[in-house]
């Protein structure tokens, strides 16, 4: 596996900082790990995760 991209964001889902290695990685799907965040309920999450739509892998840090 390898590391295409890392977004770190504030608790609002704004970026603070972001590097896109490989450009393979929009930058609008941060958008997409904000709305997983904000929808799901702090049970229901899970800490990697893969984007049906786009086939992207989160990992999440809280």
């Amino acid at each position: 596996m390898v590391l295409s991209a890392v977004f770190i964001t504030d608790l609002k889902g704004k970026i603070i900082i972001s590097r896109n290695y490989r450009g393979d990685i929009p930058m609008s799907i941060a958008e997409k790990f904000t709305q997983y965040v904000t929808e799901k309920d702090d049970n229901e999450q899970r800490p990697v995760f893969t984007n049906d739509e786009s086939g992207v892998t989160f990992v999440y840090i809280k």
